[in-house]
């Protein structure tokens, strides 16, 4: 190998170490275990990496023939009007503001249009109450659905700055036609309604709930996975902290005003102690859930199990290097 190669190996393996390793109390030093890229991207990519074998796994445990697959994305609602900016190779639409944006003002893509009336502490809240209105959704889509079906759900950062859901269902033994089951899932989400366990408020998804059936039958599990995979780089987004990476002083301030909301306006539990509280709530836009959830049928795998076979690899390694016979300087 040559020595520039080398070079480059080195730092290769240097990027793949912890950022900021943590000591415990037993004066244990570890990974810090963040899930965001801007933190840490070696433990952010253990993260996805460890999810990605979890609900890849589902899919392969699944029937041949038997077992059908359901992409569903449950949006938010709005909160007020933002600009409305096209991705690349899309038309320009006209915008609120009154203009059509081209793809190069992509900074402004999520910002409203008029802050003064947007509705950011409605937002922090929704937020902060998704996972409630994702388990009655649950309790919605086993009552109406007459089939048996697991899921695995990813939630998303809008550019916004709000949440919403990606969710992988495994339905078996489907007794229902496909056109049935698309809008028997979309009308039973559209009209779920849930409580706020803190504060009673009434939430709900937005307009745009799509269900997209993935069908798997033999040969075809490999669709199924990219579509996982997809969904999966949504996982190791720092609740917000990227939707403002390289974006316009509109975007930071909105991101801004959405952080006040949550710390000045938002209670995250009855025992809330408004700014004061530290919960992490308060810091990422009212929301506190974790970033990707599965049923307990789904896959026997779980984060556990990989992390047990990291420690084993890790103590194996360092009693093989300190079994080493010392090398003379000479």
């Amino acid at each position: 190998m040559e020595v520039s190669d080398k070079v480059a190996l080195a730092r290769e393996v240097a990027g793949r170490q912890c950022a900021k390793k943590v000591v415990t109390s037993t004066g244990e030093v570890v990974n810090c275990g963040s899930r965001s890229f801007l933190t840490c991207p070696k433990c952010a990519r253990v993260y996805r990496r460890d999810w990605q074998a979890i609900l890849a796994d589902g899919v392969r445990e699944s029937k041949p023939g038997r077992s059908t697959f359901v992409l569903l994305t449950l949006t938010a609602p709005s909160f007020g009007k933002v600009h409305r900016v096209p991705k690349p190779g899309e038309a320009a639409k006209r915008c609120a503001c009154g203009r059509r944006h081209s793809e190069s003002e992509r900074v402004l893509r999520g910002v409203p249009v008029d802050a003064k009336a947007y509705d950011y502490a409605g937002q922090v809240r929704f937020n902060r109450d998704v996972s409630e209105l994702w388990r009655y959704t649950q309790i919605a889509l086993r009552r109406a659905l007459p089939d048996r079906f697991d899921y695995a759900a990813v939630r998303e950062w809008q550019v916004r700055g709000v949440l919403h859901f990606h969710v992988l269902l495994r339905i078996e033994h489907l007794s229902v036609s496909r056109s049935s089951l698309v809008s028997l899932l979309e009308d039973t989400c559209a009209g779920v309604v849930a409580s706020s366990a803190v504060d009673d408020s009434v939430v709900r998804w937005g307009r745009q709930v799509d269900a997209r059936i993935l069908g798997i039958e033999p040969g075809q599990v490999r669709r199924a996975i990219s579509y996982l995979g997809k969904v999966l780089g949504y996982v190791a987004k720092d609740l917000g902290a990227e939707a403002v990476s390289n974006r316009s002083p509109e975007a930071v301030a909105h991101a801004d005003t959405l952080t006040r909301a949550a710390r000045d306006e938002m209670e995250c539990t009855r025992d809330c102690h408004g700014r004061d509280c530290g919960h992490r709530r308060h810091r990422s836009m009212g929301a506190g859930s974790h970033a990707v959830s599965r049923s307990k049928a789904w896959t026997v795998l779980r984060r556990k199990f990989f992390q047990e076979q990291r420690r084993a690899w890790a103590k194996a390694h360092a009693m093989s290097l300190s079994d080493e016979p010392a090398v003379s300087a000479a």
